[in-house]
């Protein structure tokens, strides 16, 4: 599956809808064919618009007839019967394989990666500590290799889970009360509370840190309590 039409050499409509892993699903609108490198090209590809990374399926390569091979040195072999060589086709970086391709703006994934990275997504993310935990209270992990390959971070978890950094100190307060208030108003809240409001309005006193809040049904309701 590759998400950029341009690198097709033959195109042909169809329309397909693919299931991921989190049970997202995303749309192909055309098959063709992808010139890999000067020795391999890739048949019934999908076109899949919305897809973050291209990916090529071992499954479907040795379906053709070929033989791929995963070294121990992290290149990845295409056994292709008709030809007296093997195909390097990849190489390992990271925990993924990655093909040596043509395509210089679209390098692919080979569907491949190792048990850690593989239940850590399937699991959603969650921390190494809740992962490598996983096993004493879930069935049927308990022989996966939940050890990580490297310690990179997960790319998607970087993103994700990134937090903003601290506030810095105030060096300017009030001195008196009521001389600064701090006041926000949030809502609407998607479900209305036993009283019917649907607005939460805070007023923070800036020198004695006093607080008051108010509930309130409608936001125009907001100047009579200001």
């Amino acid at each position: 599956m590759f998400n950029d039409r341009n690198v097709f050499e033959t195109l042909t409509q169809k329309d397909a809808t693919i299931t991921c892993a989190n049970s997202q699903s995303i749309s192909a609108t055309h098959v063709g064919t992808v010139k890999l490198n000067d020795s391999k090209t890739l048949t019934d590809v999908l076109l899949v618009p919305e897809l973050q990374h291209n990916l090529i399926s071992v499954s479907a390569i040795a379906k053709e007839g070929n033989d791929v091979t995963f070294t121990h040195n992290g290149s990845v072999l295409i056994n292709d019967a008709t030809k007296d060589n093997p195909i390097k086709i990849g190489h390992i970086q990271g925990n993924l394989y990655h093909s040596e391709t043509n395509l210089v703006s679209n390098k692919a994934c080979i569907a491949n990666c190792d048990d850690f990275t593989l239940w850590h997504h399937r699991f959603g993310h969650p921390s190494r500590k809740t992962l490598l935990s996983m096993p004493k209270y879930v069935n049927g992990i308990d022989r996966a290799k939940l050890t990580p390959i490297d310690e990179r971070k997960c790319a998607a978890c970087i993103q994700a889970k990134a937090t903003r950094l601290p506030f810095g100190t105030a060096n300017n307060r009030a001195s008196a009360t009521l001389e600064r208030v701090h006041s926000d108003l949030c809502g609407p809240m998607p479900i209305p509370s036993i009283s019917g409001t649907r607005y939460v309005l805070t007023f923070i006193d800036d020198y004695s840190r006093y607080a008051t809040v108010y509930f309130l049904i409608n936001k125009s309701n907001t100047f009579d309590h200001f």
